[in-house]
């Protein structure tokens, strides 16, 4: 392979091409060929899979409209009071039941609105009452019956498949609604049965392309467009897990010698634990399969046959012009970036060497892009710098009043002036930090406090209340998060109240959706704020504009939403007369 390699290396682009082309070329195309009769005997598949599917969910929703409209026919049948009398009377002839069971009809009313029922029958244990179209006397045959003794044993109705023969000893099977009729003031027990239309399920189900199969629970196919599978096992025709809830197969069964591509899946009837198993079928799919198969084959063929032409016609002309624009890129590799603007020509290659000549300019361009950048970058360090200078010279200054206020004895101004150099300082040291330790910040905040305190007095109380499982060391959160909400609980809630109030901070934990957070509540009992006041406020917090009575809370609300994520939030609630409580939502950060 490297001998090979080599000696297709010191070719000229002509004989590589041919050799490429028969080395990369023919090979990789054969092997394609396998690779696109794969991918379309996939796709199609895949294709039909999905049609059978929605044809399948298509049955299994028109089946749960039609069983769902029976089933309400059966709860009006069920619980009419006035058939309850007609069934439980003991009367004294045939005729006299003949003529209360005709007076009934609501029996009658769901027959004539309802299409798809093709018959409503009651056996009943009343033995005055004769067998009609509509009630039949449960005799110790139908006593005996699967179906019969079910409703017996159950309160709630179910559907299952019952089969019959006419007089010429045909069988047809329909999917019947059962059910027990209760009735405390009767002796007499009675069990309705309502039949589906066979014709009328078929019209409403058919398609053309696909066949299918139903059957209820373990029963036997009870409905289908082929008439071979009546009465068959729903097992003959695809795997099915009796005991999966919500069963589902796709795959393929032979079915009479013939491949089938089958979807089986189960539908649950309105309030009824029963469960319909549907399986639809295509045994055209495969067919078709072959046929693309065929035609991607084709397509193969074809594919190694138009780069065979092409490198034949234009293998002279390309490999000159190649053999050009590689000498011009080697060039600029080598740090020349004087290279002609034209190629001779106006085609792609053409276009690529103006794209390198282009390139070329735009690398020369750069490096004094980057020369100027570092010139710039150089001169906002030593501006940067300089900004540190008032700061610093401003701490030293408190600093120095404060040693001046001691000297005199106004021990109560020195706090202030510490209290307020602290808070100058912990600004000027987290200024560039991203995360700070919730101790600091409430060493702060306590200090601001205090300067507060110390203007407004007994006006101002306050309370900091941090729950025992939160360890402030420990506990990380962005710099000045919590000390412009406790300025706004002051300046625009306590200062603004004649008798003043109290600034409360509570800092808790709460867990949501698997996740833990921080949850900070600066509330006061100042003056409070009108609902129209207060969705102001919160309308220029969200679109990024500060109030001018409320500063921050907009820095606030964009900091918490960029830095750490869409799901944290800033929540107000206010009233007027009673006051103002911001929470701050964010992520529960611990370090070690």
């Amino acid at each position: 392979m490297k001998k090979l390699f080599t000696f297709w290396r010191h070719m000229g682009i002509k004989r590589q091409l041919y050799f490429a082309y028969i080395v990369a070329g023919v090979i990789p195309v054969m092997i394609i060929a396998v690779i696109s009769v794969g991918r379309s005997y996939n796709t199609f598949s895949s294709y039909n899979e999905k049609l059978l599917q929605s044809y399948s969910e298509r049955v299994s929703t028109t089946l749960f409209e039609i069983t769902t409209q029976v089933y309400n026919v059966s709860e009006k049948i069920t619980y009419d009071s006035d058939l309850w009398d007609v069934l439980g009377e003991a009367y004294n002839s045939s005729g006299d039941a003949n003529v209360a069971l005709a007076d009934e009809t609501v029996i009658a009313d769901a027959m004539y609105n309802y299409n798809a029922i093709e018959g409503v029958t009651i056996y009943t244990q009343n033995p005055t009452i004769e067998n009609s179209d509509n009630y039949v006397y449960a005799n110790e045959g139908i006593r005996k019956q699967l179906w019969y003794q079910k409703a017996l044993s159950r309160v709630s109705a179910f559907w299952c498949g019952m089969k019959r023969s006419d007089k010429y000893g045909n069988t047809y099977w329909n999917l019947c609604l059962v059910r027990k009729i209760p009735s405390s003031e009767s002796n007499y027990t009675n069990v309705l049965v309502i039949k589906l239309s066979d014709d009328y399920l078929r019209t409403r189900l058919s398609e053309n392309e696909y066949d299918y199969a139903i059957a209820v629970d373990t029963d036997m196919v009870f409905l289908s467009n082929t008439d071979e599978y009546y009465g068959a096992d729903m097992d003959t025709l695809m795997p099915v897990d009796y005991n999966e809830e919500n069963y589902i197969y796709h795959g393929t069964s032979t079915i009479s010698n013939e491949k089938y591509m089958v979807y089986g899946s189960v539908s649950y009837p309105y309030k009824t634990d029963s469960k319909i198993y549907i399986c639809a079928l295509n045994k055209n799919i495969y067919e078709r399969i072959m046929m693309s198969v065929r035609n991607s084959v084709a397509a193969v063929v074809l594919a190694l046959l138009v780069p065979l032409i092409i490198i034949h016609f234009f293998s002279d002309y390309l490999s000159g012009r190649i053999i050009k624009l590689r000498g011009a890129m080697h060039n600029v590799a080598e740090g020349n970036y004087d290279v002609p603007y034209e190629l001779g020509a106006d085609d792609e290659i053409s276009a690529a060497f103006s794209d390198l000549v282009d390139t070329a300019k735009q690398i020369e361009e750069k490096n004094a892009r980057i020369y100027e950048v570092q010139l710039a970058e150089n001169e906002m360090q030593l501006k940067m710098l300089q900004s540190q200078i008032n700061p610093h010279f401003l701490y030293n200054t408190l600093e120095t009043i404060r040693m001046k206020a001691l000297t005199n004895g106004d021990r109560e101004a020195a706090d202030a002036i510490k209290s307020l150099g602290k808070i100058l300082r912990f600004s000027l040291e987290n200024s560039n930090k991203n995360e700070v330790r919730l101790s600091e910040s409430m060493k702060i905040i306590e200090n601001y406090l205090s300067i507060m305190k110390l203007r407004f007095g007994e006006r101002l109380t306050y309370e900091i209340n941090i729950d025992k499982e939160i360890t402030p060391e420990n506990t990380m959160l962005k710099p000045l998060m919590i000390q412009p909400v406790v300025e706004n609980a002051i300046l625009h809630g306590i200062a603004e109240s004649e008798n003043g109030g109290k600034v409360t901070i509570h800092i808790t934990t709460e867990i949501v959706e698997n996740e833990t957070k921080l949850i900070i509540i600066v509330s006061d009992d100042g003056e409070g704020m009108s609902e129209s006041t207060l969705t102001y406020l919160i309308e220029r917090m969200k679109g990024g504009t500060e109030s001018g009575r409320h500063i921050g809370l907009a820095n606030i609300y964009r900091r918490i939403k960029l830095g750490y994520g869409e799901q944290y939030d800033v929540l107000i609630t206010s009233e007027l007369g009673v006051g103002t409580s911001v929470t701050l939502i964010i992520p529960y950060i611990t370090v070690e």
